[in-house]
């Protein structure tokens, strides 16, 4: 089976199914059949496994006496692994783990995850032959594949369980005496304090350096199943911190550690961390480490600042940077794709260039919700890069520590309908939407926000939020920063920031894209109004829009008891000086 036709016949049938499963007792690899049947059963539970492995895979003349693990009824060679990193042995038995539940872990506890006889595990379930075009198609299916199981397991592979168990344990007692520190307003400068912070990092830096969280494809795995349990090296499922030392009702009792644990140390650590420039180093350092591990990501439940967390990532091929992260966005391209024609291989460019547009159409505010670090190609201002930032308020840091469906937490309201056109060798975003000039923008933002009723809520310039991308254009800027992203105040520096992009450029010449609103759940009746700062400029005679930033504002204060404020329909982009407009912009 290979044609297109063929393969969209045979998922339309799968439908969320995978199409092999391994069937345990008897390692045995089955392959769907209709009626959803594998081997013995029919419909059967499964569960699945987050690991590392690629990196370590053994080519045919390296180390010829290493066994790979027996798997029956598969038509490919089973990868062997370099028993550094794991023996065949030892993966069956952590195999066999994976389908034994949870039992006897505490007195009078019975147990939270259910046995099963099926898993779900690359090497047995996706043909690992080059150029099969099943296998690149089940690539593109990994969020169906990981939703549908029952259990996913995150094995740390290279951490044992002494080291594992008492880490995730202190993180827990640290985080909360942060945690504490932070509501009491401490300034961290004190010697106990400074200790804390230390103890911290420590342990932090102790966990991640296990490898699962260098892989790319676990970072995607991850954010597919946030309720990940977590096992050690020897397969020994962790604890949760609470059932060590504080009680809980048997009614809440959850006696495993998942990736949700976490992040919830994420959380307690960050809490408004992110906005605070005057933090010590030490507590700095921690953040670093969060963001670098792709955990701050995870607790955000934001997609794009996951995909902007792949940076820190490591994959065997170029490529993967975009197949091992594209499920989270529900894409499918290149060779994944049921419209991609057998034999053909694709670059990372062309592959992030595909990503792009997905975004662009299925989620237009999203897709624009980043910064740039560095300058962008020509036409392509648009596109979101794995080294873009996602600025604080926009990624947000969620209340995600307790077992739920993992979501983006923003609901996006397009203002407009983006997509790509390519123009000669460029690829350029295309806008069709309504726009303003930055000076009518800012002086209804303005006026809007000295009625009598909000007028107590605002400083002049609070209202608006200005965001900068690294481009020349803004060079001269005083908040310009040459590379990476920092966030400007708000108050007097936003104020002349906005000054200074007035008086820079003409109001023919700097505009403002009307993208759409994010409602956020962190703050109540929040609506974030998002909106692209552009400079219209010409290249080989063609007029296009050139972003140099972003804008955003909150529209909730639009309205009172129903009726809109004086200027209230502007803030939520409707009437004027809001004006139509089809165009390039990159």
């Amino acid at each position: 089976m290979s044609s297109t036709t063929d393969l969209q016949q045979e998922e339309n049938a799968l439908k969320t199914w995978p199409r092999r499963l391994l069937h345990v007792p008897t390692m045995t690899s089955y392959e769907w059949q209709p009626g959803n049947v594998y081997g013995p059963a029919t419909a059967p539970q499964y569960n699945a496994i987050t690991y590392t492995w690629g990196r370590w895979r053994l080519d045919d003349h390296e180390q010829p006496k290493v066994p790979p693990i027996c798997i029956h009824g598969v038509p490919w060679k089973i990868p062997r692994v370099d028993p550094s990193h794991f023996t065949a042995a030892h993966l069956e038995m952590i195999i066999q783990r994976v389908t034994q539940g949870i039992s006897n872990l505490a007195q009078f506890h019975s147990e939270t995850l259910e046995t099963v006889d099926f898993i779900w595990i690359d090497i047995a379930c996706i043909d690992q032959r080059a150029n099969i075009p099943t296998s690149t198609a089940e690539i593109g299916r990994q969020a169906m594949i990981f939703d549908r199981a029952k259990h996913v397991f995150a094995w740390l592979g290279s951490t044992s369980n002494k080291t594992l168990s008492p880490v995730i344990i202190e993180l827990d007692e640290l985080c909360d005496e942060i945690s504490g520190l932070r509501q009491a307003q401490d300034d961290f400068t004190s010697p106990s304090s400074q200790e804390i912070l230390q103890q911290a990092y420590n342990c932090f830096q102790k966990l991640f350096q296990d490898r699962w969280f260098s892989s790319l494809w676990t970072l995607q795995e991850a954010f597919l199943r946030c309720d990940a349990v977590i096992m050690s090296q020897e397969g020994i499922i962790v604890t949760e911190p609470h059932t060590a030392s504080t009680p809980m009702p048997l009614s809440k009792v959850r006696l495993h550690a998942d990736l949700y644990t976490l992040i919830s140390f994420c959380e307690r650590v960050l809490q408004d961390a992110l906005w605070d420039s005057a933090l010590p180093t030490a507590y700095k350092d921690i953040m670093d480490l969060l963001i670098n591990s792709g955990l701050a990501a995870l607790a955000s439940a934001n997609s794009l600042s996951v995909y902007t967390a792949t940076s820190h990532r490591t994959c065997v091929k170029d490529e993967d940077r975009i197949y091992g992260i594209q499920q989270i966005f529900g894409a499918r391209v290149g060779t994944s794709s049921l419209s991609s024609r057998p034999g053909l291989s694709y670059t990372r460019a062309e592959l992030e260039i595909q990503l792009g547009d997905h975004l662009l159409q299925h989620y237009p505010v999203l897709s624009q919700l980043h910064l740039f670090t560095e300058k962008a190609p020509l036409g392509l201002a648009w596109l979101v890069s794995p080294k873009s930032a996602v600025p604080p308020y926009l990624m947000g840091v969620t209340n995600t520590a307790s077992a739920q469906d993992q979501s983006d937490i923003y609901q996006e309201t397009p203002h407009c309908k983006l997509s790509t056109e390519k123009v000669g060798t460029i690829t350029w975003g295309k806008f069709k939407g309504v726009y303003c000039n930055f000076a009518s923008f800012m002086q209804k933002c303005t006026e809007f926000t000295t009625h009598e009723l909000i007028e107590h809520r605002f400083r002049k310039t609070d209202f608006v939020t200005i965001h900068l991308d690294v481009t020349s254009e803004l060079a001269s800027c005083p908040e310009y920063r040459g590379n990476g992203f920092v966030t400007v105040p708000n108050g007097r520096r936003q104020e002349q920031l906005a000054s200074w992009l007035l008086n820079e450029f003409s109001e023919d010449d700097l505009h403002v894209f009307l993208i759409g609103a994010r409602a956020s759940t962190l703050y109540t009746g929040s609506i974030a109004m998002i909106g692209l700062l552009v400079l219209q400029c010409r290249t080989s005679g063609i007029i296009y829009y050139h972003r140099i930033g972003l804008c955003w504002w909150d529209s909730g204060l639009a309205t009172v008891g129903g009726t809109y404020l004086p200027h209230g329909r502007f803030i939520n982009g409707k009437g004027s000086p809001w004006t139509k407009k089809k165009c390039l912009f990159g």
